[in-house]
């Protein structure tokens, strides 16, 4: 009985918790650049392959970084978008109307035009009708443009059999449907690595202050620290080496050796 008391176990050190927060902010910080370029690959891969098509657009087009703001947009105002279909697909049917019109007079519209038709094998807003009543087609003998036939040559007079039959319009519509869900998905699931990436990162900052302070007391050789937090001398009971500390003042005057600069600045310093 008269032995001296046990001292309860050591807490685990703090640069283990520390170690692990640092190696999961590197690897999500990893895997966020990864996506990021990723994202910017496909953006490109956009803008180098379908040039023709924006160029058919309402707006100007934006640069590579812009699309990335605007994917990530969609993804928080995606029940947004089923009430504001309507209204943008009017707007998208009135430019390629006014694309059409302007057919020959435009050099930069007349080749975005037939990029577009050849490459949806389209004709025509609706139809290649469309093009029968437009100016350049008054001017050219009721004629279509050559990237309305499905043949190289002897379409451009001759029987609808030869003509694409189905209208850009709806070809545009269903290509921009059947690749925002996955250009949404990809930007949300960029987002929520975005924000586990914050979240280790405040971890990782709210131990700073701890660490340091550990590390300023086993530069000075005191370690004396723990036995402040196991209990006060003459106390007769250890205190938990996990149950935080109020202030760190009742540890500084019990513990001399641990009256440091660095601890007397935090007073709510709590080695666990």
């Amino acid at each position: 009985e008269g032995g001296p008391r046990p001292h309860p176990a050591e807490p685990p050190p703090p640069g283990g918790a520390m170690t692990v927060l640092k190696l999961s902010l590197m690897a999500f910080s990893f895997v966020f650049w990864a996506a990021g370029l990723t994202m910017l690959i496909i953006g490109l891969w956009a803008k180098l392959s379908l040039g023709s098509y924006l160029a058919l657009s309402a707006d100007d087009y934006p640069s590579a970084p812009a699309i990335l703001l605007a994917a990530g947009a969609a993804a928080m105002v995606w029940g947004f978008l089923g009430c504001f279909g309507a209204a943008t697909e009017h707007r998208g049917l009135l430019r390629l109307r006014q694309a059409l019109l302007a057919y020959g007079q435009d050099e930069g519209v007349a080749d975005a035009l037939d990029a577009l038709q050849r490459a949806l094998s389209c004709c025509g807003v609706q139809s290649y009708r469309d093009w029968l009543t437009s100016p350049w087609a008054l001017g050219q003998n009721s004629s279509v443009p050559l990237s309305c036939c499905r043949a190289r040559l002897g379409c451009q007079r001759g029987l609808p059999d030869g003509l694409h039959r189905d209208g850009c319009f709806s070809k545009v519509s269903a290509f921009v449907s059947g690749n925002m869900f996955y250009i949404a998905t990809a930007a949300l699931g960029l987002a929520l690595l975005q924000l586990i990436g914050i979240v280790l990162a405040c971890l990782l900052a709210a131990r700073i202050p701890a660490h340091l302070a550990l590390l300023r007391l086993e530069n000075d050789g005191t370690g004396k620290l723990l036995e402040c937090t196991r209990g006060r001398p003459g106390s007769g009971t250890p205190r938990s080496p996990c149950q935080p500390l109020p202030s760190i003042e009742g540890c500084v005057r019990d513990c001399p050796a641990a009256r440091t600069p660095l601890l007397q600045r935090s007073p709510a310093f709590t080695l666990c």
